[in-house]
């Protein structure tokens, strides 16, 4: 048993950087775009095409149609942007909180270039 608290220690001071705790739907909204981020990246891969919707996502995730709303019920959106650092074309995953109108983005420094309303 002695064994397990420096695991656990391990495991929150680790992940620190990664997640703010100031918003845990915040943090549940950018671990989910992430993860639609890279199933959207095999999807490509797959069919050798960029995507044009979503929907073709739910076949990989185990919760089917869930695994496309954020955690404010709303849907997921996605754009494709310019990486002004590249001049590259990348694929966003994005939704916003409600009350503030925040862009919540993966990858996550690509957030700023997202036009909501579009």
């Amino acid at each position: 048993m002695r064994h397990v608290f420096p695991l656990l220690a391990f495991a929150v001071v680790g992940c620190a950087p990664l997640l703010t705790f100031d918003n845990p739907k915040e943090d549940a909204a950018i671990a989910k775009a992430e993860i639609l981020l890279v199933y959207a990246k095999t999807w490509s891969a797959r069919n050798e095409k960029k995507l044009d919707s979503l929907e073709p996502l739910r076949q990989y995730a185990e919760d089917g149609e869930k695994a496309l709303i954020d955690p404010w019920g709303q849907m997921f959106h996605f754009c494709y942007v310019t990486e002004p650092e590249t001049q590259a074309e990348r694929l966003v995953i994005w939704t916003t909180e409600p009350r503030t109108g925040k862009v919540i983005a993966a990858p996550r420094q690509l957030a700023h270039l997202v036009e909501v309303g579009n």
